[in-house]
């Protein structure tokens, strides 16, 4: 399929796991892939001079990285659905939607081309597991292997934690929560919550999340279709670490084609050729004034990387402090249990499980929110560490593009560093609603000030629960 436009269908699909060697897009078959009796699918083959080329090969460098993996010879088709994307737009408004990894290796074309027309289909019962962080891959990979990878906007929203080593469907989804977030230790049944939060002490709910970088792989159980958007296809073959991106030119090279100088306006490195022809201009028409060696540009660049970014520093701080607030507010809504736990001890089993519901629900969303800026926070690091590994390990052209593409990443996740809170807007919200106000009334009535608050968002009480509180 030629670069900037056309359709991948069934045999294009075949075609694209057939690309050449040096990773650029079959030019045959165009004809055969758009008159295919399975359909087309509309897209384009990112063209390697493009932003948003080197942006998601940048994703998938760093999902890599950890791994001690370096994908070489990177193809990307650019899936286009207009409908499926309106809908995917409308549905992720104000909720939080990640990049995920689909492997598709061993899977076949029409199953990849049903994914890029259809989207992913399964049961939405037992609904499907979407991974953000490292590529998971299906099986273990090797050295030289070919790999078609789809990356997918999930929308998760907010999840609740559960155990990953149980099964669970859609039943076990509680109102107000968007996916469920498998964790090692998690939560379990989200239905079964005896016990759950009796000892905050020991609940590894509140620590579920570790800091290095090769555990930054996040599993989510989305029930939702529509929730799921393939953006790219990506194919490319697997390189050692040990090797830096980019390989020197070639003594053969001719010297005026040699990418010696690099442009600081359009961001992208230039030959002696294009600089001579620069300076040929009229001086209304040149533009060599921004032209600087690359060695003058990769310095320059390693230095701004290693300065303190105020998005970076801000987005930590402002995660830190949050989460520190949060065990307090944890333990306090414990405290509130407590208390009422005292006075309804000896009352109806029906009024004590509606108290234990409240302090549940309260809970649950805490833990969820945790779960969110714990991964945020690992997020951070999960960049940082990257590119820092990045400057010993990557060509100066590369960590040039990398660099272009790392500020880019932060802007887009990190905001701006002058409302460092907005990173977390959506989490400040759901934290500020939960209050440990949990009261015990004369008539056995649990009250909570926070459930209208938490009903507007989607957290519904449950049946034999009144609007302020519960009655027994």
């Amino acid at each position: 399929v030629e670069e900037g436009g056309g359709f991948l269908s069934t045999k294009a699909a075949k075609a694209f796991q057939m690309t050449n060697n040096d990773g650029a897009p079959p030019t045959s078959n165009v004809s055969d892939a758009r008159n295919d009796d399975m359909g087309d699918i509309e897209g384009s083959w990112l063209k390697r001079d493009t932003l948003e080329y080197s942006r998601s090969v940048y994703d998938l460098e760093m999902a890599l990285a950890p791994l001690e993996l370096r994908p070489s010879g990177i193809s990307v088709w650019k899936v286009s659905n207009p409908t499926r994307e309106a809908s995917f737009k409308q549905m992720s408004k104000k909720k939080l939607h990640l990049s995920t990894w689909s492997d598709f290796t061993k899977k076949s074309s029409q199953e990849l081309y049903s994914a890029c027309q259809d989207g992913l289909t399964f049961d939405p019962k037992a609904g499907i597991i979407a991974t953000n962080g490292l590529v998971p891959f299906d099986g273990n990979p090797k050295l030289g292997d070919t790999c078609i990878i789809l990356m997918v906007d999930a929308i998760v929203g907010l999840s609740k934690v559960v155990d990953e080593s149980k099964k669970y469907t859609i039943s076990n989804l509680p109102p107000g929560y968007d996916s469920l977030s498998l964790q090692k230790n998690g939560g379990g049944d989200p239905n079964e919550s005896d016990e759950m939060f009796s000892d905050t002490s020991s609940n590894p709910d509140v620590t579920h999340i570790t800091s290095s970088s090769k555990d930054f792989l996040h599993k989510y159980q989305i029930f939702n279709e529509h929730a799921l958007f393939p953006k790219y296809v990506m194919r490319f073959s697997l390189s050692s670490e040990d090797n830096k991106t980019g390989a020197p030119a070639s003594e053969n090279v001719d010297v005026y084609d040699r990418r010696d100088f690099f442009d600081l306006e359009e961001w992208r490195p230039v030959t002696l050729r294009e600089k001579m022809l620069q300076s040929s201009l009229a001086p209304a028409n040149r533009r060599d004034a921004n032209l600087v060696t690359v060695t003058e540009a990769y310095k320059q660049t390693v230095n701004v990387s290693k300065m303190q970014d105020p998005k970076v520093t801000n987005a930590q701080r402002v995660i830190k402090n949050t989460l520190s607030s949060m065990d307090d507010k944890v333990r306090m809504v414990n405290m509130s249990f407590a208390a009422g736990e005292e006075k309804i001890i000896q009352a109806a089993k029906d009024a004590m499980e509606q108290l234990r519901k409240e302090r549940d629900r309260k809970l649950n969303v805490l833990i969820a929110t945790e779960g969110e800026l714990r991964r945020k926070l690992q997020e951070i690091d999960f960049f940082e560490e990257h590119l820092v590994k990045m400057r010993s390990v990557a060509s100066e052209v590369d960590y040039l593009r990398m660099w272009r593409s790392h500020t880019e990443l932060r802007s887009d996740v990190f905001g701006d560093p002058n409302n460092p809170k907005g990173v977390i807007d959506k989490e400040l919200k759901l934290i500020a609603n939960v209050q440990p106000d949990m009261l015990v009334e004369g008539r056995l009535e649990v009250t909570s000030s926070d459930a209208h608050e938490m009903e507007k968002l989607g957290f519904k009480p449950k049946q034999g629960s009144g609007g302020g509180g519960s009655t027994a």
